[in-house]
């Protein structure tokens, strides 16, 4: 048995070492003379590492996040190594995790740049607009614009959701809500101004799965602008294009 004395030097080291312990979501306690350590779930683990991260907001992580959405978009998630990635940074392999615990964080943190990046626009977009036409035609266009100016992120967004671990999906859920959420506020004005017919939530699917297959097909150097789009997605939901309302 340790004596008393000894006994409140490791309950006091066990105090200091826990300030340390909690960035790392580690705990110890004193028992009976030592130390009983205890080790969070490795969801809880999953969650600590991600807020330690996912807030750092350097210019250099920055553009390790743009280079890997652009390796994410053109090999996939699945088969881009950590080697692949840092060869394409320009950094060795062991340099790349100061900035990223994982691979599965640098996925996470791709799309959550999107859509930061898209909300903000969809946000300060609707700031211009008064009609619930006008409001819903921004939306549509501030979805175009977001998905050309930062196409990678969205297109890995779209593709790679799947590839998500759960609690980095359970990061992502409030982001995607609150973008749905605009969508979902804009649709049920166009209806109780007798402008849109139909159920809201399918409505909402129905213009977001239109305005993002766009990926696939859409050339910025052709005839159609993304506004022009826009507008053409607007008018089919109000059906204003079957009787030539707005050319």
């Amino acid at each position: 048995m340790l004596c008393v004395r000894c006994n409140a030097l490791y309950v006091l080291r066990c105090r200091v070492l826990n300030r340390f312990g909690m960035i790392h979501g580690i705990r110890l306690t004193p028992l009976s003379g030592s130390f009983n350590v205890t080790h969070p779930s490795p969801a809880k683990q999953a969650l600590v590492k991600n807020d330690m991260n996912l807030n750092n907001k350097s210019k250099r992580r920055k553009e390790l996040i743009e280079i890997a959405a652009e390796m994410f978009c053109r090999e996939g998630y699945e088969r881009t190594t950590v080697r692949m990635l840092a060869e394409a940074m320009g950094i060795k392999s062991g340099s790349l995790f100061h900035h990223f615990n994982d691979k599965q964080e640098m996925l996470c943190a791709v799309i959550e740049t999107g859509m930061t990046h898209a909300l903000d626009v969809a946000e300060r977009a609707l700031l211009q607009a008064q009609s619930p036409r006008d409001r819903l035609t921004a939306l549509a266009q501030a979805h175009l614009k977001t998905l050309l100016d930062d196409r990678n992120a969205h297109v890995v967004a779209i593709y790679e959701w799947r590839s998500l671990s759960d609690p980095s999906r359970a990061h992502l859920i409030a982001l995607r809500d609150r973008y749905e959420a605009l969508w979902r506020t804009e649709i049920e004005a166009c209806l109780a101004a007798g402008l849109l017919k139909g159920d809201p939530s399918l409505l909402r699917h129905l213009a977001l799965g239109a305005l993002n297959w766009t990926v696939q097909w859409y050339d910025a150097q052709g005839e159609k602008s993304p506004e022009s789009l826009a507008e053409g997605l607007v008018q089919l939901m109000l059906g204003e294009a079957a009787v030539g309302l707005h050319a």
